[in-house]
């Protein structure tokens, strides 16, 4: 498992620190946990990572999973795209431009890899904080050497579609909650507040009218079937069963019971 993580890291570019709720099932098990936000070597953004560690005290062993946070695309992975680039009028000197900067800081950022690593090779949570803090200070670094690249028509157009497609992934109450946005419309703590309530009470009528819709599609298409078909599948998928994603510390837990038994 430690070889795996270092190997996942190992491929990423850009790594930001990111505070993790403590949550009651981690202080049962008793871990430290922390986390990283992890854009892929050619700028894409991916889920933030969740890690913890059974012994705070240095390596050992450590569970790792996804949280819901999507960080926004970044400009350099929208520059990649066709459709951005005929968009804002990318020309290929800028890009090959682009591609120079994430070149050079990927390499950077490769040869820090080893702040990870413990004496014997184990993952060091410790040594990941301060790695995940000198990413982020590369990342803040060549986020700004890329931005000189674009025309500054270009880079607010790019802005734009960055905001417009973290709302699409994330969903719209996701813009309220970005810094800009908030001084720039002049938020107030309270209709903050008002904001992430009601997007709370929306997105659970959502869920509920989408699961309707779910029954009635299903209910469509099996009514295509016979009554003697209907009532083969039935027994062939059983009762209604949903399946939970296995949290991180039930991970922790099971870890731990493995270590216990041997």
């Amino acid at each position: 498992m430690n070889r795996y993580c270092l190997a996942l890291l190992t491929t990423m570019l850009c790594v930001a620190p990111c505070h993790a709720q403590q949550e009651e099932e981690g202080a049962e098990v008793g871990f430290e946990r922390s986390s990283v936000i992890i854009a892929t070597d050619d700028g894409g953004p991916m889920p933030e990572i969740e890690f913890m560690s059974l012994d705070a005290s240095g390596p050992g062993n450590f569970v790792m999973g996804s949280t819901t946070n999507m960080p926004a695309p970044s400009v350099f992975s929208l520059a990649q795209n066709r459709g951005v680039q005929k968009e804002i009028e990318l020309v290929e000197e800028q890009l090959d431009q682009l591609q120079a900067i994430n070149k050079e800081f990927s390499t950077r950022i490769q040869e820090q890899m080893e702040l990870i690593q413990g004496s014997k090779g184990n993952f060091d949570i410790g040594n990941a904080k301060k790695f995940a803090e000198l990413i982020k200070s590369l990342s803040d670094e060549k986020d700004a050497r890329m931005e000189e690249v674009f025309l500054p028509h270009q880079l607010e157009r790019l802005k734009q579609i960055s905001r417009q497609t973290h709302m699409k992934n994330r969903g719209d109450q996701v813009i309220f909650s970005n810094q800009e946005v908030i001084d720039a419309l002049g938020l107030s703590e309270e209709q903050q507040q008002k904001l992430k309530e009601k997007a709370k009470e929306l997105k659970k009528e959502m869920e509920e009218e989408v699961r309707e819709l779910k029954v009635k599609a299903r209910d469509e298409l099996l009514g295509e079937l016979t009554r003697k078909q209907r009532e083969k599948l039935k027994s062939m998928l059983g009762n209604d069963f949903e399946v939970k994603p296995t949290t991180l510390g039930e991970r922790a837990r099971m870890m731990r019971k493995s270590g216990s038994d041997r």
